[in-house]
């Protein structure tokens, strides 16, 4: 890589941080940071399981657990034991939460029109196309092929999903 190349990232990223409004306390003017919004739009209207939310959002343990707390006091969110392990943790928006996951919706949704108003029905193609891009190579530069143990649990799953998909598309003769 060379300077140029990692500069244009760089001011890529502030850009885009700067424009979505991610580094303000009070997000889309509803009175708290990113971080916990996006947690109220992850958790969504079925819930989810508090492991799972972690592995999604890339968050530590104690990060995660001090978000849901403020939410929780905020009367967002309520926290349950799981059903069949007690040792789990499943979250689910209440009545207030819905509310306002549908405010974020909402806001969400004036922003991204925000950006594409100002511009022409062409440029607005072009921006959307651009933002697709970016999109799938930031997804395919983040996925990691790695070895694993051939009688691991992850091998057996991947193993048995790909049968499942061979029976499913082709005829057993």
């Amino acid at each position: 890589m060379d300077e140029s190349q990692l500069q244009s990232v760089r001011r890529f990223n502030r850009l885009v941080t700067h424009r979505v409004g991610a580094l303000e306390v009070d997000y889309l003017r509803r009175g708290r940071p990113l971080a916990e919004a996006r947690l109220i739009f992850e958790i969504s209207a079925d819930g989810a399981d508090v492991r799972s939310l972690r592995s999604r959002l890339g968050l530590d343990s104690g990060y995660l657990s001090r978000l849901l707390q403020s939410l929780k006091m905020q009367g967002l969110i309520a926290v349950t034991k799981g059903d069949v392990d007690g040792r789990r943790r499943n979250v689910s928006l209440t009545r207030k939460g819905s509310a306002e996951r549908a405010a974020y919706d909402r806001l969400s949704d004036n922003l991204a029109e925000s950006m594409l108003d100002p511009l022409d029905a062409s440029e607005q193609k072009r921006l959307l196309a651009a933002m697709g891009e970016v999109e799938r190579l930031i997804r395919a530069a983040s996925v990691k092929v790695a070895a694993e143990s051939a009688d691991g649990a992850d091998t057996r799953l991947c193993l048995d999903a790909y049968f499942r998909e061979l029976a499913a598309r082709f005829e057993r003769l």
